[in-house]
């Protein structure tokens, strides 16, 4: 596949999404409330599949498959607990209990939350500065993983800072545009093809090497190891 090709499907991709965030502009309402939550209206497959595209980000495809490849399967069932059963105790435990609070008394962030709980501005200053603090660096991850994944695509036509920098601009226009809403719109497209890739390219594998069995066997022989 040419190097254009490969830039056309990225800059379609990056034309339907920005389409989506257009959409979700037209059809938003001019408050912080429906800027930040979407009015609280998403449902329970739109918040979903928002959840599922944000925790697999860059790292699912970069970093993800090589640790799992260096340290067995039994990391892949790892950060199953990790991402799958302890979130989803988190979500209907505290995330349902907070909702309810939010909706009750209009809170858009968790530092107003608990600064009116606590009676405290303080409190409500440090909870969002060490939000702001640890989004920095997550964000900024998929800035590296987008950059790489353009200059390895480019064969180095596209340098690493520019696919760096043409994502990170893309990202700010979208949110800027789009809002809660036309994000989880399009994380919701993405987490549906990323799901559906995903099994594609398992059940892809396991066929090109004879099935379970056999991968299973090969695993044995090749690095016993990770099925102690």
């Amino acid at each position: 596949m040419s190097v254009a090709v490969q830039l056309g499907i990225v800059v379609g991709y990056l034309v339907i999404a920005l389409a989506v965030g257009v959409l979700a502009y037209n059809v938003a309402e001019r408050t912080a409330e429906d800027f930040y939550l979407a009015s609280r209206t998403l449902g329970t497959v739109v918040l979903l599949f928002t959840t599922f595209a944000t925790l697999l980000s860059a790292f699912t495809f970069f970093a993800g498959p090589n640790v799992a490849y260096a340290e067995g399967p039994e990391w892949v069932l790892v950060m199953g607990l990790m991402d799958g059963i302890i979130f989803a105790i988190l979500w209907y435990v505290v995330g349902y209990k907070q909702w309810l609070l939010g909706r009750q008394h209009d809170y858009v962030t968790l530092g107003e939350m608990l600064g009116d709980r606590f009676g405290s501005r303080r409190l409500r200053g440090l909870v969002a500065g060490v939000s702001l603090l640890w989004l920095f660096p997550y964000v900024m991850l998929q800035q590296v993983g987008a950059g790489t994944a353009l200059e390895a695509l480019t064969e180095g036509a596209l340098p690493y800072a520019a696919g760096a920098g043409l994502i990170t601009a893309f990202m700010i226009l979208y949110v800027v545009v789009a809002g809660m809403r036309g994000i989880a719109w399009t994380d919701t497209l993405q987490g549906l093809f990323m799901l559906v890739t995903t099994w594609i390219a398992l059940l892809w594998v396991l066929a090109v090497v004879g099935g379970p069995t056999a991968a299973t066997a090969a695993l044995e022989v090749e690095a016993s190891q990770h099925l102690a």
